[in-house]
């Protein structure tokens, strides 16, 4: 009987120590499963402790080690499930201020808000070309547009007919850069459009002229004429048309109050900048000479924009000496394609630094997500403006809008973009979503039933398939590392296309009349030139007799981009793609 009354009160005693130490353990965490413990516990030894206890989003995490699964027990890998929504854990210590501020990458067309939603992230944004001496703490958006030369001040008077320069500016329109002169530059036909929104804002064309001259640009009186407009271009030179004129109306009627002729008489009250950025494409891709350049300190002759912006965010971010390492960067390019945010992703490989995406029409992509893991399920996904407001992407514009958007900060800054460079990268940005869209419904999601899919977890996923289309991965902590080739397969090789000697076959009719097949080069400051049939016998090739062929072109430096008939005398002709 002894004993069994001591083995009873044994094992009662055992249980009711069995019971105060799990009370103990979940104490300080009520509510909280093992796993969240398991996490809580390895954020209590990573990070500093605090007064305030919140971990919203893993986003926000940066590491110095690209491993996911061993330091974060509790997440789920990024490439068979879903991240887990982190709001339901809770820590006694935040995110330390000692973590790496993260690498933003734009993705949008021209005057889609980037800057916008920059300086709400930032504060402040600084557009910088150069270091400057001391640790920045505020963000920093790098951009090759902000690089030097890129563009070029001009009086407007270059613009307008019959405007007389003043004596002191005369000696500007004489100015060589890069080999062209400014006012030959002028007269390119690649700122036919810029010279007649100019005139149609200065009131020197009715809209009649100005809609009859953006539709038939032979009769510009240019020396060289431009090619008959296609389908595709007349829609965008309509959305232009309406652009100006909506934003004439806003500038010179503030009740917005038109009469049916309205549209017929010239604007004569809108106050036009008295210079004019000229875009000088040579200096994106060619050495720019240092003569021209006000900051030389860190600029060598072989410079151009595009390896200066380059050298700049790899730098920045690895060196807390000139940018603090908690301060947030930014890639603040239009990124349509996957090569473009390259530099981006290599400097966050370098740096450890976080990655996220800031993309045109993110959301709907995200909801498309949502809708498309979540159908034929029982589990529940949260309410569509769940973490919406959170998420950070840019809203989808039409390209209208884009336009009035273009031309009234021309009004304000005297900056413009072509609206044919506005519209291919609108139908870019489109094509690169819809894959990485389409990637990230196609993955094999495992969600327990008792889950809610959120919209920052097919954002996160969403971000995974870009960093994929660029060859690398990210990781549940939102740091990158470089795809393994075996992991590669079948993903757009963005490096591929930054090789000087990557060849492509080509087959055409070159100058003479011998019909030679031969392989396409690749020219670094202008792209590959890939298949393609068509006869080429000047430097207008393309559609010759009826001949041409459709086919890829190279990249035009002047126009940056293809067209009918874009090819020199040796290459084949055919309808050129960007």
């Amino acid at each position: 009987m002894r004993t069994a009354n001591h083995s009873s009160l044994s094992q009662a005693a055992f249980i009711f120590l069995l019971v105060v130490i799990l009370f103990t353990s979940t104490d300080a965490y009520p509510g909280l499963s093992k796993e969240s413990l398991a996490f809580a516990s390895f954020q209590t030894r990573t990070y500093r402790p605090t007064t305030r206890c919140a971990l919203e989003d893993l986003s926000s995490m940066s590491s110095s080690s690209p491993s996911t699964e061993e330091q974060h027990p509790a997440t789920m890998s990024c490439n068979t499930s879903l991240k887990p929504d982190l709001k339901r854990y809770r820590c006694s210590t935040p995110p330390s201020t000692q973590s790496k501020g993260p690498i933003y990458i734009t993705v949008g067309p021209q005057c889609c808000g980037k800057t916008t939603i920059l300086k709400r992230l930032f504060g402040t944004v600084f557009h910088n070309n150069e270091e400057e001496g001391g640790a920045s703490t505020g963000g920093l958006d790098i951009t090759i547009d902000d690089q030097e030369l890129v563009y070029f001040p001009v009086p407007i008077q270059l613009f307008l007919p019959d405007a007389a320069l003043p004596s002191e500016q005369r000696s500007t329109s004489n100015q060589s850069i890069l080999g062209k002169s400014v006012r030959d530059r002028v007269v390119d036909p690649s700122n036919n459009e810029l010279k007649l929104v100019i005139q149609r804002l200065a009131g020197k064309l009715t809209a009649g002229d100005f809609i009859e001259r953006l539709n038939n640009p032979q009769k510009n009186g240019q020396q060289q004429q431009s090619a008959p407009l296609q389908k595709n271009q007349k829609a965008v030179v309509a959305d232009l048309v309406s652009a100006v004129e909506e934003v004439i109306k806003i500038n010179t009627d503030p009740k917005g109050e038109t009469t049916e002729n309205s549209m017929f008489f010239a604007a004569t009250k809108l106050t036009l900048p008295k210079q004019i950025d000229l875009f000088v494409v040579e200096s994106i891709f060619r050495p720019r000479p240092l003569e021209l350049m006000r900051n030389t300190k860190n600029n060598t002759p072989s410079s151009s924009a595009l390896d200066e912006a380059q050298r700049l965010i790899k730098s920045i971010s690895t060196d807390s000496s000139v940018h603090d390492s908690a301060a947030p960067l930014a890639w603040g390019n239009t990124n349509t394609r996957p090569r473009e945010f390259l530099s981006a992703m290599e400097a966050a490989t370098l740096s450890g630094r976080p990655v996220e995406f800031i993309v045109f029409g993110g959301l709907d992509a995200c909801v498309t997500i949502c809708k498309h893991i979540m159908s034929g399920t029982e589990t529940r996904t949260t309410s569509q403006d769940d973490g919406e407001s959170d998420l950070l992407c840019l809203p989808k514009l039409s390209r209208r809008v884009l336009l009035m958007r273009n031309i009234q900060r021309f009004v304000n800054t005297g900056r413009y973009i072509p609206s044919i460079a506005i519209d291919d990268a609108i139908v870019r940005v489109e094509s690169m979503l819809a894959e990485a869209t389409k990637k990230a419904c196609s993955q094999n999601w495992t969600i327990k039933s008792d889950s809610e899919l959120s919209m920052k977890d097919a954002k996160f996923r969403l971000d995974c398939e870009l960093c994929k289309l660029a060859g690398y991965e990210l990781h549940p902590n939102r740091t990158v590392s470089l795809m393994k080739k075996a992991n590669a397969n079948n993903q757009y090789d963005a490096q591929r296309e930054n090789r000087s000697n990557h060849h492509g076959r080509g087959r055409g009719n070159r100058s003479n009349n011998s019909g030679d097949r031969g392989r396409g080069g690749y020219d670094q400051a202008r792209g590959n030139q890939g298949r393609g049939r068509g006869y080429s016998y000047n430097e207008r090739g393309g559609r010759y007799e009826g001949r041409g062929g459709r086919g890829r072109g190279c990249y035009e430096e002047d126009s940056q981009r293809g067209g009918w008939g874009r090819s020199s005398q040796d290459r084949h002709g055919g309808r050129g793609r960007y």
